[in-house]
């Protein structure tokens, strides 16, 4: 049964209809450090350690990587005696959610967090929170004031994980629609309230912008 509802779900989202929930995390309160089981060195990746990425996701292409440090995004990273075993990326402006199909437009001071990846053998270990309590900390150093992150409501240890680095539940977002005419549409939840306000953040997909109107960290 689950099975097929998991495959109910991956079909709508290949078509129509797909669903995340948005948490929010205001970097103007306390980032507690989260210690993982490795000893990890923690920073920032590079136009140098693209191979390093390409090997530790499958499907990576050196181009896009490229592509998108060149564009202003920042990837942190984690690694072990050496070795690049955990990846995330913080994306400003307008940021494209891959699985909605859909961009989501930010403020100049948020950033969303995407391209979570620790590797499987390193997962269980506390690896992702403690790369992303880097992350928080460098974003909130750079002048940002509060991050996002979306996630699949099936996802527990990312829940867990997310939960960890002080995430809360704000809202929904959707990708409605096929083609050109594909929406984004956001439901927020305000603070302290059990229900949720409809907008929509875009009706149709934007066309890529110029990696010169893309604001980029500050500080």
């Amino acid at each position: 049964m689950e099975g097929a509802r998991l495959a109910a779900v991956k079909a709508l989202a290949a078509t129509c209809y797909s669903r995340l929930l948005l948490f929010e995390r205001p970097l103007d309160k306390e980032i507690s450090e989260v210690p993982s089981e490795l000893e990890l060195e923690l920073g920032l990746l590079s136009a140098e350690d693209l191979g390093e990425y390409v090997g530790l996701l499958p499907g990576a292409s050196s181009a896009a990587v490229l592509a998108r440090l060149r564009r202003g995004d920042v990837c942190f990273c984690a690694r072990r005696q050496g070795d690049l075993i955990a990846v995330s990326w913080a994306v400003f402006g307008t940021a494209r959610i891959r699985y909605l199909r859909s961009s989501l437009s930010l403020s100049v001071d948020e950033a969303l967090i995407d391209g979570v990846f620790v590797a499987p053998a390193r997962r269980s270990r506390d690896v992702w929170p403690a790369l992303g309590a880097y992350g928080l900390s460098w974003l909130r150093n750079a002048g940002y004031r509060r991050t996002l992150i979306a996630v699949l409501s099936s996802n527990r240890a990312a829940l867990r994980s997310h939960a960890k680095l002080g995430y809360g539940d704000c809202g929904v977002v959707y990708g409605v629609g096929i083609g050109p005419l594909r929406a984004l549409i956001r439901r927020s939840r305000p603070a302290g309230a059990p229900g949720y306000r409809c907008r929509h953040e875009e009706v149709r997909q934007p066309a890529p912008e110029s990696a010169l109107d893309r604001p980029k960290p500050h500080g």
